[in-house]
């Protein structure tokens, strides 16, 4: 049923128009804010118990040395084609259409393009996440020939000395303009993805502008995580709260405001009943060692494809029982922050960068605190709301 509904809603509005950031005109004053399709789809998967997406890391081999990079490639691994069989047929049987393939570098992986064509005779709406490093003119005939639903690749700068700085590796621009404008010319949706870091700060408007001339969709995010081993090394590349600003009040602004409005009427908090993050709700992540994950940043291992079925996982695993189980009033800090409804709370980002699940994230205190001041600025949150979020208060002694 699931999956019926959801290739309705995608015929209906398009995949990318699903997932892709809402940049045009937001609610007018006063009007609500009508709901996603992507929000949903998280409802009937939510209410049906379906398994809506998928994300695979085929391999964790990569091509680049990015510095902002969170993954650990302290032991590459590949996951081979007779697991990847049996993993994407048992997520079809859970109800799954939306399936990313992503890694490391996914054309680093041997058989590639048999994954892709296995999981589109599924039918499965395919994501495909890549650097753009090995993709030419084959590789993109092919993915327009099966039909992809979107090709996702990391461009970090509109000049070259920028993104490859970024990337650790020269020529890396030249390859992914290339791959983009090989993706295009046959017609594949290219999705641009970037990441505002102290290396790009000035120049995330004109990676807008290139996606545009591009034909490109683009999504830009500003949350720098620490490598999933513990190592903060990323966390140096953070953009300054000047940036911030910038971001929030300029590229992100149609989204803030939208999501403020959709989220509560004004005077509100959210409910501590309400879960603080939808990892393991209605997606997963398998990782290239086979270890399944609630998403791709929380390493909360919940089993492993390699000696357990996706589908018992699924339905029996304690660790996503223990992640879906989570709500607001399990935060003993976050539970009590008056900046709730303007936090896009991480338990992934708590526990990589400060080893607690359950305890605030200060970079997520940080977001929270610019978003709610360019909203009470610019007149949607009462003047009255000043207060600091629990972390940033008891250092500076207002407790």
């Amino acid at each position: 049923m699931l999956r019926s509904l959801t290739r309705r809603s995608v015929s209906e509005t398009g995949w990318s128009r699903v997932t892709a950031p809402t940049m045009g005109a937001s609610a007018a004053p006063g009007e609500e804010a009508r709901p996603s399709a992507q929000a949903r789809l998280q409802e009937i998967a939510q209410k049906t118990g379906a398994l809506l997406s998928l994300h695979i890391e085929v391999t964790s081999r990569c091509s680049l040395r990015c510095q902002h990079c969170y993954n650990d490639r302290a032991v590459p691994a590949t996951l081979d084609s007779k697991t990847l069989a049996r993993v994407l047929e048992e997520a079809a049987g859970l109800g799954s259409l939306f399936l990313f393939l992503t890694g490391g570098e996914v054309y680093l992986h041997p058989e590639f393009a048999w994954v892709v064509a296995q999981a589109r005779a599924l039918g499965f709406a395919v994501v495909v996440k890549t650097s753009g490093w090995l993709v030419g003119e084959k590789e993109a005939a092919f993915l327009a020939a099966q039909a992809v639903s979107e090709v996702h690749v990391s461009l970090y700068a509109a000049r070259p000395e920028i993104h490859d700085r970024m990337t650790g590796v020269p020529g890396s621009y030249e390859r992914v303009l290339r791959a983009i404008q090989a993706l295009r010319r046959d017609g594949v949706r290219v999705g641009v993805r970037s990441l505002v870091t102290s290396l790009n700060a000035a120049h995330f408007r004109d990676i807008v502008r290139l996606a545009e001339e591009l034909g490109c969709e683009y999504s830009v995010d500003a949350t720098v995580s620490p490598c999933e081993d513990g190592s903060l090394g990323p966390c140096a590349l953070r953009p300054p709260d000047a940036t911030l600003r910038e971001f929030y009040g300029e590229y992100a602004w149609p989204q803030l405001e939208k999501g403020y409005r959709e989220r509560k009427p004004l005077g509100t908090r959210r409910p501590l009943d309400d879960t603080p993050c939808l990892a393991g709700a209605t997606s997963l992540f398998v990782a290239s060692d086979g270890t399944v994950y609630p998403c791709v940043d929380l390493k909360v291992p919940c089993g492993n494809v390699h000696t357990e079925s996706l589908t018992k996982i699924w339905r029996a695993s304690e660790g996503l029982r223990r992640v879906r189980s989570i709500t607001w009033r399990d935060l003993p800090v976050c539970a009590r922050c008056d900046l709730r409804d303007y936090c896009s709370h991480c338990m992934a980002l708590s526990m990589n960068e400060h080893g607690d699940m359950l305890g605030p994230a200060l970079e997520n205190c940080r977001h929270a605190l610019i978003r709610r001041d360019i909203l009470r600025e610019r007149g949607l949150v009462p003047e009255t709301e000043t207060a600091l979020p629990p972390p940033l208060a008891e250092r500076l002694g207002q407790r």
